[in-house]
């Protein structure tokens, strides 16, 4: 509370001229009601009277908040605390390993290349490169197979909306044209590294139309999105949105059917068998199901079918009747957080008194081990392929920065990359948990 009395009262007291917002008579029907709308005509920023407004009230913000005398001194301790290096979550591809990294000023994280995720790489792709003003920014990104090729996506100004490209990461040179018309989807290499599954609005005059549904397109590496062919569209329901994943033999698309969050429908083709028909392995719409991976026609999935708290079950594709299911991981008396298959394993994070703990077990439910934590921090990451020998992960807690983690399968043992180094060491700080018990005699983690 000193602070903000401090920051407040060191501004002094004067006068704001706040610039004119004029109010139209802009109105609406909506259900039989008139509804006003006086401040429409701020949606179209780039007219000129929208712009002139939002100038005239960042001058405004900013005499006030240049002339705190204590903001320069925050603002430099918040800087030192803040600013060091970042790493992200490696992925990797026949030993090539790409993943974020952020010298702690960059506006925006970049992607780097290396054989080796603890040895420093080389740059891929740097946003700043792209528009100098930090507003482009890398959204998702995946590896080919082959590890040659790099799918990333881009987002302009922290937009939904984003477009694909495709890098030879030999040469670090664009292959082909963007892909445009695309949200909230990541690609799905085919096997053979030459081109990917992609979830597409459909086109609308000169734009591609969010109010209507996804459609699954694929797109080969020689050749232009206005030949991509349409795979698979929902045709038997209005809201509901198809999403593409590769299993890692390359063997079957599973598509994710979406509508909401609470449930959701898995239907997959097998991509070996010419002219195929999508099969409709999950469509009763009583649970979540999260594909893991496959042991060739046997899928894996963490649901919360039958288990609020989630289980993970093996599915036989070739008899998926649900009385055919097997229960590889019970539901626990805490919830899964989060779950992946990776080296023969399978890692399950729960969430344990508000804090994560990653478990690892054998594809038969056998409990192998415990991944070993620094402190009462949260997880993320233990995706990798089957013959992967180790997965990585990240850790934090509130004195933590994040930090990137290697786990061996084989020993268990848990190591971290490439520790931040922060600019400026954080007071000394002790975490401690502790449980209260409320008037009605709950116990409050």
């Amino acid at each position: 509370m000193s602070v903000v009395l401090l920051l407040a009262a060191s501004a002094g007291a004067g006068p704001m001229d706040y610039p004119p917002a004029p109010r139209s008579g802009q109105s609406d029907v909506y259900h039989g009601r008139q509804v006003a709308d006086p401040y429409r005509w701020l949606e179209a920023l780039d007219s000129a009277e929208a712009r002139a407004w939002i100038a005239a009230q960042n001058a405004l913000a900013r005499r006030y908040l240049d002339g705190l005398p204590a903001r320069g001194f925050f603002a430099e301790q918040v800087r030192r605390l803040l600013c060091y290096e970042r790493y992200g979550i490696p992925q990797h591809r026949r030993g090539r390993y790409v993943y974020t990294y952020n010298d702690g000023l960059a506006e925006q994280d970049s992607l780097w290349v290396g054989a080796d995720p603890a040895r420093p790489g080389r740059v891929l792709v740097d946003p700043l490169r792209v528009r100098a003003d930090g507003t482009v920014s890398v959204a998702a990104y995946e590896l080919s197979p082959d590890g040659d090729k790099l799918a990333y996506a881009l987002s302009d100004g922290g937009s939904d909306w984003t477009t694909w490209h495709v890098m030879d990461v030999r040469s670090a040179r664009e292959l082909g044209e963007p892909l445009r018309g695309t949200k909230f989807t990541h690609v799905a290499w085919t096997g053979d590294s030459r081109g990917f599954f992609y979830s597409r609005y459909p086109a609308s005059a000169a734009a591609y139309d969010d109010r209507r549904q996804v459609a699954i397109w694929y797109h080969a590496l020689d050749s232009v999105q206005s030949k991509d062919r349409r795979i698979f569209a929902i045709e038997d329901h209005p809201t509901r949105n198809p999403y593409p994943q590769v299993t890692a033999d390359g063997h079957y698309l599973i598509i994710r059917v979406e509508d909401g969050y609470q449930s959701n429908g898995i239907y997959y083709l097998d991509l070996r068998r010419a002219g195929a028909g999508v099969s409709r392995l999950l469509d009763r719409w009583d649970g979540r199901y999260d594909f893991l991976g496959n042991e060739g026609p046997v899928f894996f999935f963490h649901t919360t079918q039958g288990a609020a708290a989630g289980r993970i079950i093996a599915i036989d594709s070739r008899n998926p009747a649900p009385e055919q299911w097997r229960e590889v991981v019970a539901e626990a008396p805490e919830a899964i957080e989060q779950a992946s298959m990776a080296g023969g394993r399978l890692f399950v994070s729960y969430i344990v008194d508000v804090r994560s703990q990653v478990r690892v077990f054998g594809l038969d439910g056998k409990r192998l081990a415990d991944v070993p934590l620094p402190g009462a921090g949260t997880t993320d990451g233990f995706e990798g392929l089957p013959g992967d020998t180790a997965v990585y992960f990240s850790y934090s807690d509130f004195a933590t920065p994040r930090t990137i983690y290697r786990f061996d399968v084989s020993d268990s043992r848990a190591v971290p990359l490439r520790p931040p180094a922060a600019a400026a060491a954080a007071p000394e700080m002790v975490t401690r948990q502790a449980w209260v018990i409320s008037r009605d005699g709950t116990r409050v983690p």
